[in-house]
């Protein structure tokens, strides 16, 4: 039997610098963010392993995951 592995990850101050988030005025959706360095890189190189990559986000006390597709 096959295993399949997933990372699940968190994004901010994990993959992205909450300091450089971006929102329209009152709106709480990020418009635009800066990676932390090596994020990228981190993300790209689990990809080519073979992982499954899960994005986590506690958004206004809800547990969202999204599959995260790299393609």
């Amino acid at each position: 039997m096959s295993k399949k592995l997933i990372v699940f990850i968190d994004s901010g101050d994990t993959l992205v610098n909450e300091g450089t988030e971006y929102r329209n005025e009152g709106s709480p959706i990020v418009q635009s963010c800066e990676l932390i360095d090596g994020a990228k890189e981190l993300l790209l190189t689990l990809k080519e392993r073979g992982y499954t990559i899960e994005l986590v986000a506690d958004i206004h006390s809800l547990l969202i995951i999204l599959t995260v597709s790299m393609d």
